[in-house]
């Protein structure tokens, strides 16, 4: 049964802490008392302290997952009465790129000159790269041609 689910804040990954919503402090033990949480991911179990205001000790669970960052989401759920706890990274917005847009950027020292649909590459690029060269070589090089 899910307990309660929350987007952990800035100051919560900060403090490695979670705040326990009000309306669920009655399934929790009462301030300074320890609950045990397991990590079924990680295979852990942790015993935390339930601080003022209910917030959770969870310094050792946060030491488990580094990449924890604000805005993912922690589940807390009981399971045959055991209190478990899950993470849900949170998904990087994607930027947003007008192709049409990229035509005549500049990307890396070659220019955007075109976008076309290839079968089977997708979407690609075609960009035309800019180089320096001697009018002399170029004059050079015509005259060998003809």
């Amino acid at each position: 049964m899910e307990i309660f689910r929350k987007k952990l804040q800035p100051a919560e990954v900060k403090r490695h802490c979670v705040c326990v919503p009000k309306e669920k402090w009655s399934l929790f033990p009462k301030v300074g008392e320890t609950v045990v949480i397991q990590d079924p991911n990680a295979g852990s179990i942790y015993e935390v302290i339930i601080g003022s205001q209910y917030r959770l000790a969870m310094g050792s669970w946060y030491g488990q997952h580094p990449e924890v960052q604000p805005g993912d989401e922690i589940i807390f759920e009981k399971v045959n009465g055991n209190m478990r706890v899950d993470l849900i990274r949170a998904k990087k917005p994607q930027p947003v790129v007008s192709l049409p847009g990229l035509i005549g950027k500049e990307i890396g020292g070659r220019k955007v000159v075109d976008i076309k649909h290839i079968p089977g590459k997708g979407t690609v690029l075609v960009v035309e790269e800019t180089k320096e060269i001697p009018v002399d070589e170029m004059i050079d090089q015509l005259s060998l041609a003809k």
